[in-house]
């Protein structure tokens, strides 16, 4: 057990990193509303995920892992929202994203800069309660997509403290839990982008 409990940590960051690549590679295959806020989301996630495996094997990455992770998931997680949006409901003008991509941006600098870490949280939390919110508010029109969006809302929020009980036993930490975690958040964004949407829709009618 020993053994399987000192890889887990690798295993984890690995298979963040592994579906954030795959994101990319199925954002860039795809047509979906709204792709470019999908690719910003998704390599947001590969930045996350490159530095949750270095810092098992470079030194110099711990000092600064959680300030990137908050920034890269805080970036990411607007970037969805931007492109759920675009997806489900219409196409996002130019200037509101532009808006929504710099908050995240804005109050990160802020908070690091005032040693006020907590605001960070705040705005990853309220924006996955902005896309649990649209996908209960879709969900008759889209609920493929919507019962997706839950799901990684889920994961990216709940899941998380959910592991963490089961942390000690794996002898990993809450940060390897909550790689996995947003590995599957992340997977479970992949499929979100892939259901239909307002263009299909149309096309239908």
């Amino acid at each position: 057990m020993t053994g399987i409990s000192s890889a887990l940590p690798a295993i984890f960051a690995g298979f963040l990193l592994g579906a954030a690549i795959y994101a990319v590679t199925q954002g860039r295959a795809s047509s979906v509303n709204g792709r470019i806020f999908w690719m910003v989301a998704f390599l947001s996630f590969v930045v996350a995920g490159g530095f949750a495996v270095a810092r098992l094997f470079v030194e110099g990455v711990q000092p600064v892992y959680a300030s990137v992770m908050g920034f890269a998931t805080s970036v990411g997680f607007a970037a969805v929202l931007i492109g759920v949006v675009s997806h489900l409901v219409r196409i996002v003008p130019e200037r509101w994203t532009t808006i929504i991509l710099a908050i995240p941006v804005v109050v990160y600098v802020v908070a690091v800069l005032t040693d006020q870490v907590f605001y960070v949280g705040l705005v990853q939390v309220v924006l996955l309660i902005g896309m649990t919110g649209l996908a209960a508010w879709k969900f008759e029109s889209f609920p493929k997509a919507s019962i997706w969006l839950i799901a990684a809302t889920l994961a990216f929020a709940i899941l998380p403290a959910m592991l963490m009980r089961l942390a000690p036993g794996l002898g990993v930490t809450a940060m390897d839990v909550g790689h996995l975690a947003m590995a599957l958040g992340i997977l479970a964004l992949v499929q979100v982008m892939a259901a239909p949407g307002i263009e299909d829709a149309t096309r239908q009618d």
